[in-house]
């Protein structure tokens, strides 16, 4: 705080200095250049030549010497003393007094010590307290929001990221205000980030230690009775084909989530071929559970897109709206084009997702509260990710009376 005090001390106070400088030197020259006890005293000698000529020539050089005290006790704020001096030349000098005899005179003025004054360094004295006083508004102004920004990305910077510190400058509407709700905001968005990054850290971990645990199993079973080989192998298939898939799919999230993806090969094709590609493979799957896929197509919707990655996105959630949807009933894909933007609808008939999990369904490796698992729970975040690398979006909301429907909006993209 010292340091800025006094920053702002020096400014202020040259600021009030230089002002005052520049004022005091045009006021001067305005003036004639001449500082005003100068121009009084020519003043004064040009009122003494008309006045002491006529003494001078009555009276004699005594009487004006007196007369000359006499107006030099009087001069009051300019003080000086004025003497009659004799001159040789008549000729080479102004305001010439004629005296008896052919002499002539003239009347010196002479400036005499002034004494100290001490209003004359009041304005400075004055301008010292100003700029105190400035400066030390200004640094209690932001001396506090400045440290607590200080101490907020001290703690970012040690991996604490539940700090706020707006609540201590709530009162305030200024940009200091803005600056340090746009932190809690940040700070928030770490805290976020940071939690989802150690929460998907310890899913993975979960993910890939549960096939390798059951490698290890079937390899001390194999040891044990080395004539279930067959077996044996077509287990461990099993399980390295769910390693490779798992490692696929977090690769593609990975992919999706980094920002130097954002736009990969993208080509010119109808979305809604691809939603009827996905629509004829899902009837084929559907028929041995007797789900039927509503579908009707009406309309073409030509945009530049990642064609392999909206086509895996969709089928996502078709083929999860198929799994969950009970046997006998059926899942509706509905389209509409509004103002450019495709809006998509998968709905089934299943038992739904809680209100609460609504928003975490998107979360990689998430399988909700209903005790189904099925896959790796990437399939939904995959499926976000790739609408929001195209400017979409995904949501999801509960269907009545029973279950769930994903909803996509796709802007679309004009053909180079």
């Amino acid at each position: 705080m010292i340091r800025l005090f006094w920053k702002f001390f020096i400014t202020i106070w040259l600021t009030v200095t230089l002002t005052a400088f520049v004022l005091i030197s045009f006021a001067h020259q305005s003036d004639g250049g001449l500082p005003p006890d100068e121009r009084m005293v020519l003043d004064m000698q040009h009122y003494l030549h008309g006045l002491v000529q006529p003494v001078l020539t009555e009276e004699g050089p005594q009487a004006v010497e007196t007369l000359l005290e006499r107006a030099g006790a009087e001069a009051g704020s300019v003080p000086f003393r004025m003497i009659l001096s004799p001159i040789a030349d008549c000729s080479s000098q102004s305001h010439i007094l004629r005296g008896e005899n052919g002499l002539c005179y003239q009347v010196k003025l002479f400036h005499m010590p002034r004494e100290f004054d001490w209003k004359i360094g009041l304005p400075w004295v004055t301008a010292a307290l100003a700029g105190l006083a400035s400066a030390l508004m200004l640094t209690s102004y932001l001396f506090r929001p400045v440290a607590q920004l200080r101490r907020g990305l001290r703690a970012l910077a040690e991996g604490r990221f539940d700090v706020r510190i707006h609540d201590g400058v709530a009162g305030r509407r200024d940009e200091i205000a803005k600056l340090t709700r746009d932190f809690d905001l940040s700070a928030a968005r770490l805290q976020e980030l940071h939690e989802g990054r150690q929460r998907l850290f310890h899913d993975i971990s979960h993910e890939l230690r549960s096939p390798l645990s059951r490698l290890q199993a079937v390899t001390g079973i194999l040891r044990q009775n080395p004539v279930r080989l067959p077996d044996i192998l077509d287990r461990i298939d099993r399980e390295v084909e769910r390693l490779d898939g798992l490692v696929g799919e977090i690769l593609t999230l990975a992919r999706l989530t980094a920002s130097d993806e954002t736009y990969r090969a993208r080509q010119a094709l109808d979305v809604i071929d691809l939603v009827e590609s996905i629509v004829e493979d899902a009837t084929f799957e559907g028929q041995s559970r007797r789900i039927s896929v509503v579908f009707e197509r009406r309309f073409a919707f030509i945009s530049t897109v990642d064609g392999e990655l909206i086509y895996r996105a969709i089928e996502n959630v078709v083929r999860n709206a198929l799994r969950h949807a009970p046997e006998g009933t059926a899942v509706v894909i509905e389209t509409r084009l509004i103002d450019k933007t495709l809006h998509m609808t998968v709905c089934d008939e299943g038992p739904g997702v809680a209100e609460a999990e609504l928003g975490k369904i998107f979360r990689p490796f998430h399988h909700g509260d209903n005790g189904v698992k099925a896959g790796f729970g990437l399939g939904l975040a995959i499926t976000r990710q790739a609408f929001l690398q195209h400017g979409g979006e995904v949501t999801a909301s509960n269907r009545k009376p029973t279950g769930l429907c994903i909803g996509f909006i796709l802007p679309r993209h004009e053909v180079a």
